[in-house]
């Protein structure tokens, strides 16, 4: 059954994660919880170019700009995965109560069902576990709880609840931002916390969006030394040689922005080789790629490794390639307003 109503809380216009929303991003959620197509599992079929007909002057480039917007930070409101082309709101189960209605609760599953990304399916789950269960509404509503987390469990081989440590073996070009463990005191409904606590749902490595899964991008984890690389001891002296250089230099930007200077281990030697061979970048992309992240006030503080620098590669990529983060964007839709100077690398190559 469509849904023909939403929820919104008064008390997300006290969310101090949803107020610094700019205008566009904050519209394009309260839009997206109202649609009738939304799940009450909170998956919607990802459709900017029907989205943007809905406001005179809106371009699908608008939309997709916007849900990047809402999509990035420490507790994303939304997660997305381009190859599947499906957006998940990421709390909507947890926040709009969804749980203390068992037939309700029992909608939310069966849409769950027919989720085809890992990293959302996952992200799900880590959702429902958030919920109490001495707040589920029945017995019949836990009983529905628990037969959902099983679903999720065997829909996804490795269903971490921080998808972020264990991305899924495809992981997507529209990587996610996990939940802070540290959960805004104001309720909103889908990211600062009170509406959507702290969790650890990371969205998958690499894309313009945050929360995505893709296949394009090979997963961080583990070794990685079969087809696509070889062990330390096979590779030859200018390889060794590119790797010291490229793991001491991100580790040098990052102490020079005032971290701890970090551990250059086993994971960061075998993401730096791996973007070097089997993700073909040059040596002189990845050093561009490492200032222009430590040059920028947002993703200096989230690109602290280099299996991190390598998972979301794609998507500092693409925000390149964009005006800078800090020009303020055009007074109306469409508009090619000013744009105040800033560092340009628009013209970069990473």
């Amino acid at each position: 059954m469509p849904r023909t109503e939403a929820r919104i809380f008064t008390t997300i216009w006290d969310d101090p994660d949803y107020l610094k929303l700019p205008p566009g991003p904050q519209r394009l959620y309260l839009f997206l919880i109202s649609q009738p197509d939304l799940s009450y599992c909170g998956l919607i079929a990802l459709r900017a170019r029907r989205w943007a007909q809905k406001a005179p002057g809106l371009t699908p480039a608008d939309v997709l700009e916007d849900l990047l917007v809402l999509a990035e930070g420490e507790r994303p409101f939304v997660l997305v995965d381009e190859d599947t082309e499906e957006v998940l709101v990421r709390s909507l189960v947890r926040r709009d109560r969804v749980y203390k209605q068992p037939n309700v609760l029992k909608s939310a599953r069966e849409s769950a069902s027919l989720i085809e990304s890992p990293m959302l399916r996952a992200a799900l789950r880590a959702e429902l576990q958030r919920i109490p269960l001495a707040d589920v509404g029945s017995d019949i509503a836990r009983s529905v709880l628990t037969g959902f987390l099983g679903d999720l469990m065997e829909g996804s081989p490795n269903p971490s609840a921080d998808p972020s440590d264990n991305p899924p073996a495809k992981p997507s070009r529209k990587g996610s931002r996990n939940p802070s463990p540290n959960p805004s005191g104001n309720p909103s409904q889908g990211k600062g916390e009170k509406y959507g606590e702290q969790e650890s749902t990371s969205p998958s490595p690499s894309s313009p969006f945050p929360g995505t899964s893709s296949s394009a991008t090979p997963s961080t984890d583990g070794d990685e030394c079969s087809e696509e690389g070889a062990v330390q001891s096979d590779l030859s002296p200018e390889l060794v040689a590119a790797i010291d250089r490229v793991c001491d230099h991100l580790a040098n930007r990052v102490v020079d922005n005032g971290s701890k200077p970090p551990t250059i281990s086993k994971r960061w030697r075998d993401a730096a080789r791996l973007m070097l061979t089997a993700d073909k970048r040059t040596e002189e992309q990845i050093h561009r790629a490492i200032d222009w992240c430590q040059d920028d006030e947002f993703w200096r503080g989230n690109i602290l490794s280099l299996p991190t620098l390598r998972a979301k590669y794609d998507q500092l990529r693409l925000q390149a390639s964009r005006p800078s983060r800090g020009s303020p964007r055009p007074a109306a839709r469409g508009d090619s307003g000013p744009h105040l100077p800033a560092q340009d690398y628009s013209n970069v190559r990473l």
